[in-house]
C-alpha cells in the first residue's frame, strides 16, 4: 500500500523547496446537543430567550428540535481559539438555561414519544417559517427520532498562501487560479471518503443506542445485544466492538442517497448532481405530499433532497463569498473555500464535545488526504459501494480484531491498514510541527495521544463500553446513567471551575451577538413580506436554477 514512501517523498520534496512553507490555517466547529431536565429527560421548554433569537445569532441556534441546541464558532486561527470559544459559548448557555443540563453524547438521552419532541420554531417571517417548514420535512421522511443525534462539525480551509506555495511546487505552474484550489479540496475530499473511518474508529463514541432507535430491517441490528441488567423491558442496544452508531444504517443515514452519492471527482460534477438531487422528485416522498387539503405544508417540496442541507455525507464543500446565494450558488461562483467534516461524533468526555487534541489529530489526518494519491472514482461505483460497506463494518464492530474491509478490490486486516495509515500519519505530524513556528510539538502530542489509545484500547467508544458494560470496570448501570453522570458533572464544572477563569472578551462578544440577534429578529418579523405561497414557490423555483 506504500502510504508512508508516497508521504514521505512528498514531504522531502516540500521541505527541499525555498519555500518558507507556513500552513496559517483557519478551523471551525459546530456542536449540537440537547437540552435535558436535572433527571436526564428531554427539556420541551422553547428555546430560552436569553440565548437570542434562534433565526440570526451567530454563536447560538437550534438543530431540528427546540430542544437541540448548535453552538457555532466563526473560523478561528487555532485549534484552541476554536475549542475555546465553544467551551465559552457552552458556559454561556449552562448559566442561561437555569437547572437544565447538556446532554454530552451523540445518541441521545431516553426520548418521549415523537409527538411530544417539539420541532424548532423561527417566527412568522418567511425565513423562519421555511427553517420550520423543512424539519417538518425531515419528520415525515426520516421521523423526528433520527434528527435527535447529535453531532460535531469540524470545518477546515488551508490558507491561500498554502495553497499557492504547495500547488506551484506540486504541479510545477506559477500562475495558479480557482480550479487548481478546487482540485486539492476535491482531491483531498475523495481520500476523506476512502479513509475517513479513521475518525470514526478513534473519535466514535455512540457504541450503544437506544431501542426506539432499532429497525428490525437493518442489517446492523442484527449485531447489537440487549442490556436487560437492571430493566424489566430492555431499553438500551450495544454493539460490543462498535464504534460510532450514529454514523451507521441505525443512525443519521439516508440509504437511498448514500447508494448514489454526489460525485467528488470534479466540482462541476459535485454541484450538478447535488442540483439533480434538489431538483428530482422522489417516488416515495411524493407520497407524503407537500400540502394537505387544509392548505397545512408537510414539507418544502417531494425532490430527493427538499435543499442541499439535506445531504447526509461525510464531508460537504463549502463556499460563503456571498452570504446572499446558497452555498450551491457560491461553489458555482467562487468555488471551494473550505471543507466541512460531519462524521464526528460528540466526546463525552470533554466539556463542549471536542478537545484541542482532536482537532490537531484531524489536520494531521486530512493533511494525509491532500498528500496522498487520489484517483477519481470509477463510473461503475465499486470503490463507493465498498467506501459504503466499509463504512458500515467499522461503526458497528470496528474494534473487533479480526475484521477485514475492502481497499483496492481485496480484503484487507482492517488493523494492518491502520498501522500502515499511522506510520504516515507520524511523517506528516513531525512535518507539520517543524513548520509550525512553535516548540510545542502540539502535532506529535496529539498523534501520540490517538496512537496510544489505538494501541492500548483506549478509543472513545470502548472507553464508554468498558465504563457501563465491562464487568471489572463498570461504573454507570446504563448509558443514560452515564450521559446524564457527565451531565451533571460539567454543569458543576462550569459553575464553580470554569467561571473563574471566563476570557471577558468572549462572553462579551456572545452578549453582544444575543442582543443583536434579537433586535434584528424584531426587525424581520416586522417586515411586510409576499404570501408563504408565493415565497415557497419562488424559493423552489430559484433552487432549480444554478
Amino acid at each position: 500500500m506504500n502510504f508512508k514512501n508516497q508521504i514521505s517523498t512528498k514531504i522531502e520534496e516540500l521541505k527541499k523547496s525555498n519555500n518558507n512553507f507556513s500552513n496559517k490555517a483557519l478551523y471551525g466547529l459546530e456542536k449540537e446537543t440537547l437540552r435535558i431536565t436535572e433527571k436526564g429527560n428531554l427539556s420541551v421548554n422553547q428555546h430560552p430567550k436569553a440565548l437570542g433569537s434562534k433565526l440570526t445569532s451567530k454563536f447560538i441556534t437550534t438543530d431540528y428540535s427546540e430542544s437541540q441546541l448548535e453552538l457555532i464558532t466563526e473560523p478561528k486561527n487555532s485549534v484552541e481559539q476554536a475549542v475555546e470559544y465553544l467551551n465559552h459559548i457552552t458556559y454561556y448557555i449552562s448559566q442561561n438555561i437555569g437547572h437544565q443540563l447538556l446532554w454530552p453524547c451523540s445518541m441521545p438521552c431516553i426520548l418521549p414519544n415523537e409527538k411530544e419532541i417539539p420541532i424548532a420554531y423561527y417566527g412568522n417571517s418567511n425565513q423562519g417559517k421555511l427553517k420550520e417548514l423543512y424539519r417538518i420535512g425531515l419528520k415525515y421522511r426520516y421521523g423526528k427520532t433520527m434528527q435527535m443525534i447529535s453531532g460535531v462539525h469540524f470545518n477546515f480551509s488551508f490558507s491561500h498562501e498554502f495553497l499557492q506555495q504547495y500547488i506551484k511546487l506540486t504541479n510545477n505552474i506559477d500562475n495558479i487560479n480557482q480550479n487548481d484550489i478546487d482540485n486539492i479540496y476535491l482531491s483531498l475530499s475523495r481520500n476523506y471518503l476512502r479513509f475517513g473511518w479513521v475518525l470514526n474508529y478513534l473519535f466514535g463514541a455512540s457504541p450503544i443506542v437506544h431501542v426506539k432507535f432499532l429497525n428490525n430491517k437493518s442489517p446492523t441490528a442484527l449485531y447489537l445485544k440487549p442490556d436487560s441488567r437492571n430493566f424489566k423491558e430492555t431499553h438500551e442496544y450495544y454493539a460490543q466492538y462498535g464504534t460510532s452508531l450514529r454514523m451507521s444504517e441505525l443512525g443519521y443515514h439516508n440509504k437511498k442517497l448514500s447508494e448514489n452519492m454526489v460525485s467528488l471527482n470534479s466540482l462541476d460534477n459535485y454541484i450538478n448532481d447535488l442540483a439533480k438531487a434538489i431538483s428530482t422528485e422522489n417516488s416515495e416522498f411524493l407520497k407524503i405530499g407537500v400540502k394537505t387539503q387544509n392548505n397545512k405544508y408537510l414539507q418544502i417540496n417531494a425532490n430527493n433532497l427538499q435543499i442541499e442541507n439535506e445531504l447526509y455525507s461525510p464531508i460537504r464543500l463549502k463556499s460563503q463569498k456571498d452570504k446572499n446565494l446558497s452555498n450551491l450558488k457560491n461553489l458555482a461562483k467562487s468555488g471551494i473555500q473550505y471543507i466541512e467534516l460531519r462524521n464526528i461524533d460528540v466526546n463525552p468526555f470533554a466539556l463542549a464535545g471536542f478537545e484541542v487534541h482532536q482537532g490537531y489529530f484531524t489536520e494531521i489526518f486530512l493533511f494525509f488526504c491532500m498528500l496522498l494519491d487520489s484517483p477519481e472514482f470509477a463510473s461503475n461505483k465499486l470503490e463507493l459501494l465498498a467506501i459504503n460497506s466499509n463504512l458500515g463494518k467499522i461503526t458497528t464492530f470496528g474494534r473487533h480484531e479480526g475484521l477485514t474491509i475492502r481497499y483496492q478490490n481485496q480484503d484487507v486486516f482492517l488493523q494492518d491498514l491502520l498501522k500502515e495509515i499511522f506510520e504516515s500519519l507520524e511523517v506528516i505530524a513531525e512535518f507539520l510541527d517543524s513548520i509550525s513556528n512553535s516548540k510545542e510539538q502540539k502535532y506529535k502530542i496529539a498523534f501520540d495521544k490517538y496512537k496510544n489509545a489505538l494501541n492500548n484500547h483506549q478509543t472513545y467508544s470502548e472507553q464508554i463500553y468498558n465504563n457501563i458494560y465491562n464487568l471489572d470496570s463498570n461504573k454507570f448501570n446504563s448509558f443514560q446513567d452515564f450521559g446524564l453522570n457527565i451531565a451533571i458533572q460539567n454543569k458543576k464544572y462550569l459553575d464553580e471551575e470554569f467561571k473563574s477563569n471566563i476570557n471577558q472578551d468572549i462572553i462579551n462578544e456572545i452578549k453582544t451577538d444575543i442582543s443583536n440577534s434579537l433586535q434584528e429578529f424584531e426587525k424581520i418579523e416586522n417586515t411586510k413580506e409576499i404570501s408563504f405561497d408565493e415565497f415557497l414557490n419562488n424559493f423552489n423555483k430559484t433552487q432549480d436554477q444554478l
